[in-house]
Parts: C-alpha cells; structure tokens; sequence
C-alpha cells in the first residue's frame, strides 16, 4: 500500500512538472550562428535545446550580452545543418544529420581535424 502510494505521488508530480516546464525548442532559427554549436544524441537534445533556446517561462537560455550562445542540433530533422555563416566559414554545412551519439562524435573529430571549427560539442 506504500509503496502504490509513493508512486502515484511521485508520477502526480512528474507530470504537473512537465507542465510547467513547457517544451524547449528545436535547432535554432535559420540564418542564426551561435559561439556554440553542437549535435548528436538524442537523450539529452531537450537540455540543450533548453540551455540554448530557454524554455518557456522565463529561462531565456544562456546569453552574452543578450544574445544566446549556444547552438544545439536535434538529431532529427532537415539536413544540412550549418552552423556557421557561410561567408566567414563556408565548410559549416554539415550533411548528413548526426542521429545519435556516436556519429555526433565523429563528426565532431572529422570537424577538429579539418580545423574547420564547426562544431564545439557533441551530445
């Protein structure tokens, strides 16, 4: 009977938490290059979204002078993703998607040892 109890509270209020926090968004608007940019894994694309695009209610996200600073894209979605202005780095339009961790690691290494800097992080 405790233990029926503790779950059906500790659901309750995971759900009335997943309420208030509201969803975070998906990559960041086209045309928008951030310092930060970064792709893979799927499991923890919604904290990132969240630490780069903010949440709804009141969490704008992680900024510098007002502007956000990180870039993180779902492994899911359009392709290529470029994650730097074309015209200061034209090699930043990256094709195909990472879909999970292990191809959002090797791109990132493909990327370091291009020097080409497209990427600062993998999920």
């Amino acid at each position: 009977m405790r233990k029926r109890r503790f779950l059906l509270v500790a659901g309750a209020c995971l759900a009335s938490l997943s309420l208030a926090v509201g969803t975070a968004l998906a990559d960041p608007p086209a045309n928008t290059f951030r310092n930060l940019a970064g792709t893979g894994s799927d499991t923890t694309q919604g904290v990132m979204n969240a630490l780069g695009n903010g949440v709804s209610g009141g969490f704008p996200g992680i900024q510098i002078g007002g502007a956000n600073q990180i870039a993180s894209y779902d492994a899911i979605g359009a392709s290529p993703i470029v994650t730097k202005d074309p015209n200061v780095n034209p090699n930043c339009s990256l094709s195909p998607r990472p879909i999970n961790s292990g191809q959002g690691i090797n791109l990132l290494v493909s990327e370091r040892t291009a020097n080409h800097h497209c990427l600062q992080f993998a999920r």
